[in-house]
């Protein structure tokens, strides 16, 4: 079978946390450090205000306690919080309300798992927990344990059987959030970690699975391409496990929705695909002369009934400095003047964390991106002084 590469479907966030530690409900300075700066397009502070936002319950009180945002060189914040503050921030883990265990009685007398590595506590909602690495290959940012560093696993783990907890996005939406079976126990087998999933590791934790008698699988990994059945360890793995009476859910993948992109594909596979709803967050843009342009965006910031001049980008260009209106249209970093920007929102082309334009003296930013089945939050960042 030779080595085979399988990638994590779809998220990719959540590092290690420490904090500096504080007793009572006192606020005190914490550091959540999150390991190495993100690679790609989306914006690290988005996610600290994200973090910080869900664990203390509005965007105003997530906008108070955030002091620092570390995502110029590395990944992480400082915030003045509590001690219950700082336990929610746990978040995805094991800790978290999602895999909570109250009401819950003991496991069945069938149940042959374990609770596995350090650090790490099983309960009866959350009844086993397993990892394997047979490359023996660790990021300095990742656990030898369970525990998930990047939050995947948990995120896909308490969508399909998380309990219900208050949630809400950036104060939008508030509600509810379950999985598709709160009332299921959840037995987690980590296979996957930053360089790769190894097909050694995964029928591992199929094998395991099956022995320590689960009753559903749901695996949220695959190829970026279909794979030969006798190539596939997921469809090996699941085969078995339908021999045994078990059913394998997993993703079809990330590359759709094009012909011959889907994975996992076997036919004693139940293989699920995310779809998109006719549900939008939608933000409005209106100008001087009282014309309206509605997009999709999340944006929770109120300007009060002020207005401020709008500029593109390209017409903002730091000639002096070699930029083209091109790059400047892009709000592609080090390209903006200063002068012609200032106080102004500034019109790009394309979508960029922000930065560039606060340092400019921008006021805000009105970004363009082409995918229209979601909305996206692109945040401007601000001092919390200011």
């Amino acid at each position: 079978m030779a080595k085979a590469m399988l990638h994590f479907l779809p998220y990719a966030l959540l590092l290690a946390a420490f904090v500096v530690a504080c007793h009572g409900q006192e606020r005190k300075v914490h550091i959540v450090y999150m390991g190495d700066r993100p690679q790609g397009g989306f914006s690290v502070a988005s996610t600290h205000h994200s973090m910080l936002q869900r664990a203390l319950g509005s965007t105003l009180s997530a906008k108070e306690s955030l002091i620092y945002s570390y995502r110029k060189s590395f990944n992480g914040f400082a915030a003045r919080l509590s001690d219950e503050e700082v336990a929610k921030l746990s978040g995805i883990w094991p800790e978290s309300d999602s895999f909570n265990d109250k009401d819950f009685g003991p496991p069945p007398t069938k149940w042959k798992g374990v609770c596995q590595g350090p650090n790490f506590t099983c309960n009866n909602k959350l009844i086993g927990a397993r990892f394997y690495n047979s490359e023996g290959e660790y990021d300095s940012s990742e656990f030898h344990s369970p525990r998930d560093s990047i939050g995947h696993g948990s995120h896909t783990a308490s969508t399909a059987a998380g309990r219900e907890v208050a949630a809400s996005y950036f104060g939008l939406a508030n509600g509810t959030a379950r999985g598709g079976v709160p009332g299921a126990r959840i037995s987690v087998y980590k296979v996957c970690w930053l360089s790769d999933c190894a097909a050694a590791d995964i029928l591992a934790a199929f094998d395991d699975a099956i022995a320590d008698g689960v009753d559903i699988i749901s695996t949220s990994l695959g190829s970026d391409h279909p794979i030969q059945y006798l190539k596939d360890p997921i469809a090996i793995g699941s085969f078995h496990a339908m021999k045994n009476g078990i059913l394998t859910s997993s993703s079809a993948g990330n590359t759709g929705p094009y012909p011959a992109t889907v994975s996992n594909y076997a036919p004693w596979i139940l293989t699920v695909a995310a779809s998109t709803i006719d549900r939008r967050f939608t933000a409005k843009a209106v100008l001087g002369n009282g014309q309206v342009y509605s997009g999709f965006s999340i944006n929770n910031f109120d300007l009060n009934g002020k207005s401020y001049p709008l500029i593109w980008g390209g017409d903002a260009a730091n000639i002096s400095k070699g930029a083209s209106s091109e790059f400047a249209g892009d709000c592609v970093l080090n390209t903006l003047s200063s002068d012609k920007i200032k106080g102004k929102i500034v019109y790009c082309d394309s979508f960029s964390d922000g930065s560039d334009i606060r340092r400019a003296g921008g006021v805000g930013t009105i970004m363009v991106d082409f995918p229209t089945d979601v909305a996206f939050n692109y945040p401007y960042p601000q001092h919390r002084s200011q």
